[in-house]
């Protein structure tokens, strides 16, 4: 029979001094991983970020979670990068989702439109909608689940981690799949 490890606990000022120390350790790591990291983010989003942002948003998140590290179980590096994915993962998943408006039009631009302008457009919205429907519809069951619950249509939105839960996938495949649907819908509106 296994029994549970049990480790005493440290004092709690060793503990912060300890983490601190190993969290710096890692920070060269953090840092590339950081600035790749802001090159793969949309051009809007990487405007309002910094890479010092990021490392912090980092070193919180490590700090936060190093009760959690066992050195029997892994090495500091691996449980630092592990844990330092998973949260760029979430703030990437998180910035990208956030209500940009239009990203084209001008605010500063107060024109009125004309009766005739904005029927066009609602109809021109509106076959646009259908058009992209059934192309959602045509794809396959899985990437159709994907889409549909990633971006809410009929439901509440899930993110990437609450998908990976539901078809029990991690969260990178998710990721692939979604991207390869969106390809398929892109190809399927421009062909």
């Amino acid at each position: 029979m296994l029994r549970p490890i049990s480790r005493p606990a440290p004092a709690p000022a060793e503990t912060e001094t300890d983490a601190a120390m190993r969290i710096a350790s890692v920070l060269p790591l953090l840092t590339i991983k950081a600035r790749r990291w802001l090159r793969s983010l949309p051009p809007r989003v990487r405007r309002a970020l910094d890479v010092d942002d990021v490392l912090q948003e980092l070193w919180a998140k490590l700090l936060d979670a190093d009760h959690h590290f066992d050195p029997t179980i892994a090495q500091y590096v691996t449980w630092a990068t592990t844990v330092a994915d998973r949260a760029l993962w979430r703030l990437a998943d998180h910035l990208c989702r956030q209500p940009g408006g239009t990203l084209d039009a001008d605010p500063a631009d107060r024109r009125a439109e004309t009766p005739l302008e904005t029927v066009l457009k609602t109809e021109n919205r509106q076959r646009a909608a259908e058009a992209v429907g059934r192309a959602i519809e045509r794809l396959d069951d899985r990437r159709h689940a994907i889409i549909v619950r990633y971006y809410g249509i009929g439901r509440p939105s899930q993110n990437v981690q609450e998908l990976a839960r539901w078809f029990v996938e991690p969260p990178g495949r998710i990721h692939q799949l979604r991207i390869q649907a969106e390809n398929q819908l892109r190809t399927m509106l421009t062909g």
